[in-house]
């Protein structure tokens, strides 16, 4: 098998994307650039629980959507795919010219790349944990230039740098899939050196760059911060249930086979970068305790590089001399029950296949939007999920009139509250919390007028929806039709 195949899964690929569509966060994050770019003031007329940087990385092609009068999700996923592609033989041709890629392998990790980084990411598409294992690997290459002692243009030390820099910026947790390469660089090395080469200075550079673009342009990220700390950044799964989900397991089941089968070979350059890019991307997953799907992809990803890596010689052995060649005996239990296995599970983990079906978050929930609310429906939501009120109103050509895309600040106000965390000052601020963000809602209710609210079952929804200032919203409407656990509910006749 050579690099012929990878035009056949990036266009599968570009098919699957085509017959989807965009998750959730996408959704949201697309629509506050869109605000953006008609004079919303972010964390006033935006509340976007994350740094700014997490919308502004769709911004320009958000402006280009409009300007060629096309969506904002085509322009962002045809973004995504050539920068998937650049990225991908950017760093081969690093590799080849620091002479650590065999042209016989390099086809082989060209189709797993395009695998791993394109065809794997499904659901996730052009999320930031899918841009960031993209943009973490021109840095990687780098790194194994430096660390077998191959040659390494400035220029694409640098390049590599700027595209990791963005990475780290998008979420300060990515610096650990920089971090780990670096170190098992410099102990490979014995030499403190490769911490000071041009690409980590050029990181280093972006990020301080960053804060003080925070501190200049969005100083109100600033004043809602505290919010954010208290309530979003407190909301944590246990331990037991993110280290049990199964992308996370997946993730060990890789680079656990890898190093078991590896040994000495997981000393190579190609093979112990992206395990340590796999093993920060998992520390990532663990510091934000969420447990998200998107959060597993990054580390998924790496950890399937590195056991391509490892088992692409002894495929390249097989194919170059034909029959049972020699290398491939030693490997081939290993490559025909833990690597192919892996390979083909591992898409279906991030939903690679439910995009062929248009998978649906709320089942039923886009017809019933359609045929109740008038055309480009005006629309908010009573729920802390994302994905209630997104990428329906999206998919249904209607408009968020919310500043928020949910109360999330109120649900997770109520579950600290209820669990009885922190002292009672702490409650307390919580309990403000609550009240500030039935005041918005209310505000965003008379001034936005939606055509339809969605209104989930659960049980803090059902709590929140008790507050004067909810309920008062809601003296106009009535519930209409419920679509499993989501009930519609529009203006009284």
């Amino acid at each position: 098998m050579d690099g012929r195949v990878a035009p056949c899964i990036f266009v599968l690929a570009v098919a699957q994307q085509m017959l989807g569509h965009q998750n959730c966060d996408n959704s949201w994050l697309f629509t506050a650039a869109e605000r953006l770019l008609d004079g919303g003031r972010p964390y006033v007329d935006i509340i976007e629980t994350n740094p700014p940087a997490s919308f502004l990385i769709y911004l320009p092609w958000v402006w280009l959507a409009r300007l060629l009068g096309l969506s904002s999700e085509f322009v962002v996923c045809a973004w995504v795919f050539a920068f998937g592609l650049a990225v991908i033989l950017f760093s081969g041709a690093i590799m080849r010219r620091a002479d650590l890629l065999k042209p016989e392998e390099a086809g082989l990790l060209l189709n797993l790349a395009c695998v791993a980084l394109v065809f794997m990411a499904g659901l996730s598409f052009a999320e930031r944990e899918h841009l960031a294992a993209l943009g973490v690997l021109p840095l990687l290459a780098v790194y194994a230039a430096r660390m077998h002692g191959g040659r390494c243009r400035a220029s694409d030390a640098i390049i590599a740098g700027l595209i990791a820099g963005l990475v780290v910026v998008l979420k300060p947790h990515f610096a650990l899939a920089a971090l780990c390469p670096l170190l098992a660089v410099m102990a490979r090395t014995g030499s403190l050196r490769p911490a000071f080469r041009v690409e980590n200075w050029v990181i280093l550079s972006l990020c301080i760059g960053y804060l003080g673009l925070l501190v200049w342009r969005y100083p109100a990220f600033f004043t809602i911060l505290p919010m954010l700390v208290d309530a979003y950044v407190a909301i944590k799964r246990p331990l037991s249930e993110i280290a049990s989900e199964p992308w996370f397991l997946v993730n060990i089941l890789i680079m656990g086979g890898v190093l078991a089968v590896g040994r000495r070979a997981c000393l190579q350059a190609l093979i112990a970068l992206p395990l340590c890019a796999s093993l920060g991307f998992m520390g990532a997953y663990l510091i934000q305790m969420k447990g998200f799907v998107n959060h597993g992809l990054p580390g998924v990803a790496m950890a399937l590089l590195a056991a391509g890596a490892l088992a692409s010689p002894a495929l390249a052995d097989l194919r170059r001399r034909g029959g049972d060649a020699s290398l491939w005996r030693s490997m081939r239990r290993a490559v025909l029950f833990g690597f192919f296995p892996a390979l083909i599970g591992a898409p279906i983990l991030f939903g690679a296949m439910l995009q062929f079906t248009d998978w649906e978050e709320h089942r039923d929930l886009l017809p019933a939007v359609q045929r109740l609310a008038p055309a480009q429906p005006r629309m908010m939501s009573i729920t802390g999920q994302l994905d209630v009120g997104f990428p329906v109103v999206r998919r249904a050509g209607g408009v968020w009139v919310g500043r928020s895309h949910s109360l999330w600040l109120t649900v997770a106000s109520l579950t600290l509250i209820n669990a009885g965390v922190g002292d009672d000052a702490y409650r307390e601020r919580l309990a403000a919390y609550v009240d500030l963000d039935a005041r918005a809602f209310r505000e965003d209710v008379r001034t936005g007028r939606p055509d339809l609210i969605l209104v989930d079952d659960d049980a803090r929804t059902i709590k929140a929806m008790a507050h004067p200032d909810i309920a008062a919203a809601l003296a106009d409407y009535a519930p209409r039709e419920t679509v499993g656990e989501i009930t519609l509910w529009m203006r009284k006749p």
